[in-house]
């Protein structure tokens, strides 16, 4: 289910980027990615798509009666271990980068720079 929604989500971002290319909004060219935002969001919905691949996989083994190893096996593994690392790694970063967003607008700028540093 979490892979159709995926799936739906990246077909609306292809069709609003076709459709702006296509007639672009006023105030000039329009980007795909306009900021390192988008990029992990796009990065992390490729993780999860190869994530729930994997999961997709599971079907053979539900109708098999049983898990063997093979090379359908060690494929349905590495999808799912690149795409848990995806958005492992995904989160890590757009956590990095937000936390101090969020710690700087609720409390004063040097007290955020002190707290920073100390963290790190």
């Amino acid at each position: 289910m979490s892979t159709a929604m995926v799936l739906i989500l990246l077909g609306r971002v292809a069709r609003n980027f076709a459709r702006n290319v296509k007639d672009p909004p006023p105030g000039g060219k329009w980007r795909l990615i306009r900021t390192h935002i988008d990029a992990y969001l796009l990065s992390l919905l490729g993780s999860e798509i190869l994530q729930g691949i994997g999961a997709i996989m599971n079907v053979k083994w539900v109708f098999e009666g049983g898990a063997h190893c093979s090379d359908y096996c060690s494929v349905q593994g590495a999808l799912k271990t690149i795409g848990e690392t995806g958005v492992g790694m995904n989160t890590m970063v757009s956590n990095r980068d937000e936390f101090p967003i969020v710690l700087c607008s609720s409390v004063g700028d040097s007290y955020c720079a002190m707290l920073i540093l100390a963290i790190s």
